[in-house]
């Protein structure tokens, strides 16, 4: 959960320079504006400033729907209240009510302060896959002691959701269809120029007969992948090996590496049948200490320490 944070009510915007401010808020200035007069004597280093004011939020309850960086594919997400109601809201329970997601609201107890955006978190159910859900609205719900209030998920939750379940339900198909692993024998290369690890991603079919296909797959800030060839399991294979390239993308100072939240949420694009699925792809713990072993080899030869 995210902590609280105010909302723009009362929140004051300076605009430093007279200038900027007239030509902005009063169309320009002349000499008989009053405080914004202009005179020979004024030294350019003179400023003034402006005090604006942002316009209320609209009274009420919104709600909206998130999930953090951090928390990419996993069932960790949030659902968000806005509350600009004037008093407090008791939340007890949060929840969607959508058929993408089908279940009931949560046990989320809360406090929401008026004025406070708080995410309460929220763990995503089973996807309900096929079809398109979002021909019903998904609707955003939160349960107090007195009360249920229901809001259409906003824009932004939108955007949110779609991207999560149809990733959600791609990893699902994928999962399915072939077991997908990081797997050795590993070693160390070169790619170009640069050092590399060098392994594999291994597809072992579990059901059915469609080709799959690996097209693309996108690293992390301290990790850059890439993929070899062979990239594709036919219908009639039962298992296919695709060389797969980690290189330390050039991003091996302290601070880049202590400041990285996501080092092994690697996105990977595949089709099924011809059919594009994008899933996200993180290796097993085995697999990301040998990776972080590498990395700190890599970067020792980069840098000649």
């Amino acid at each position: 959960m995210t902590g609280p944070t105010p909302d723009r009510r009362g929140r004051r915007l300076r605009v430093v320079t007279a200038a900027l401010a007239c030509a902005v808020l009063l169309g320009g200035c002349s000499s008989g504006a009053s405080g914004s007069t202009s005179t020979a004597g004024d030294r350019p280093t003179d400023r003034r400033t402006l005090e604006v004011t942002l316009a209320p939020e609209p009274p009420g309850i919104r709600l909206s729907f998130i999930q953090q960086r951090f928390d990419e594919g996993t069932a960790r997400a949030a659902i968000t209240m806005m509350n600009y109601s004037g008093h407090p809201m008791r939340v007890r329970r949060v929840g969607l009510d959508w058929p993408g997601y089908p279940g009931g609201p949560q046990r989320r107890p809360y406090v929401v302060p008026s004025g406070f955006t708080v995410d309460l978190r929220y763990r995503l159910p089973v996807p309900r896959c096929g079809g398109d859900p979002f021909r019903t609205a998904p609707i955003g719900v939160a349960v107090t002691g007195s009360r249920t209030v229901r809001r259409p998920i906003d824009a932004q939750g939108l955007r949110f959701l779609r991207r999560i379940w149809a990733m959600d339900c791609n990893e699902r198909l994928l999962a399915r269809t072939v077991r997908l692993e990081y797997d050795g024998p590993w070693r160390h290369g070169r790619r170009g120029r640069e050092p590399a690890l060098v392994g594999s991603l291994r597809l072992q079919r579990l059901s059915g007969g469609a080709p799959v296909a690996l097209t693309e797959i996108q690293g992390s800030p301290i990790f850059a992948l890439s993929l070899g060839r062979p990239r594709l399991l036919r219908p009639s294979a039962r298992a296919v090996s695709v060389p797969l390239f980690v290189t330390s993308g050039h991003r091996c100072d302290p601070h880049s590496r202590a400041a990285v939240t996501t080092p092994f949420t690697f996105r990977l694009w595949a089709t099924i049948a011809g059919e594009p699925v994008t899933v996200i792809a993180v290796p097993r713990e085995r697999v990301q200490v040998r990776m972080l072993a590498f990395l700190d080899r890599a970067c020792a030869e980069e840098t000649g320490q």
